[in-house]
């Protein structure tokens, strides 16, 4: 994709998302951080045709929009349709629309069966991309922002407005407490979270590629042990390395849970 196109949809991202940091345009820059981590010129990129390519990224930039007018449940689907509006108007030079239109309205659910086309493909990264977001310390920061209700340091389960001098203290010595200690987090809800989200993600890529072997040992038990300082970082290498594995041995077919 060359750079005038790209600037067009960060343009039209620009316009429907603003910047609060959970869903807004720092959310897409560090999805399309991780869609350029995999790019062929790395040492573990991902080599796939320039199409596909160029349709993912389309993808990335652009799969929050409906989150505008929208709520949580329903963002994806209409995400897409304001695209599908777009790309008869502004956007209608943008190619293989249709792969683009299938994975930005499905990636709040997921790929569901086999990988059976490029856009069943492009979905499945996407959701790869989008869900890495949720992980390691930004997905501690994503989670606390969250329950505070987009609220700096609001007591998630305390009624706005209504938070006891000493609550709110002891609100911020716990946020403190998780920033200054981010392997703790793998103890509470974040950590299970994140592994439920690891587990369907290395099934996929195991389902899908011959690369059981090669990285089973490092999915056992040392692997989950919650007293791992470095719990959050494992499980980033391990997903950069079953990508890797998986699409440079071409494998694109298998179940997902």
């Amino acid at each position: 994709m060359d750079n005038k196109k790209r600037d067009e949809l960060w343009g039209v991202a620009g316009r429907y998302l603003g910047e609060e940091p959970m869903h807004g345009l720092p959310h897409i820059r560090r999805v399309h951080a991780n869609f350029e981590m995999f790019q062929p010129e790395k040492p573990w990129g991902i080599t796939y045709p320039v199409p596909i390519r160029d349709a993912l990224e389309t993808a990335v930039i652009l799969h929050d929009i409906g989150r505008s007018v929208a709520g949580q449940a329903d963002h994806a689907p209409k995400s897409a349709e304001l695209l599908k509006n777009m790309f008869q108007g502004e956007l209608a030079d943008v190619p293989n629309q249709e792969w683009v239109l299938k994975a930005v309205g499905g990636h709040s659910v997921g790929l569901e069966g086999q990988i059976l086309d490029q856009g069943d493909e492009i979905l499945a990264l996407l959701c790869v991309f989008d869900h890495m977001d949720c992980l390691g310390v930004i997905g501690i920061h994503r989670l606390t922002i969250y329950w505070c209700g987009g609220q700096p340091y609001r007591i998630p389960w305390v009624p706005a407005g209504v938070e006891t001098k000493e609550q709110k203290e002891r609100m911020l010595k716990e946020i403190e407490y998780l920033l200054a200690h981010p392997e703790k987090i793998a103890r509470r809800d974040i950590g299970m979270r994140e592994r439920s989200f690891l587990d369907c993600l290395v099934y996929y890529f195991c389902a899908t590629s011959h690369i059981i072997e090669p990285v089973s040992h490092l999915l056992g038990q040392e692997f989950y042990d919650e007293n791992n300082a470095r719990l959050a970082y494992a499980k980033r290498y391990i997903l950069h390395l079953a990508m890797a594995l998986l699409f440079q041995q071409g494998k694109y077919k298998g179940a997902v849970p």
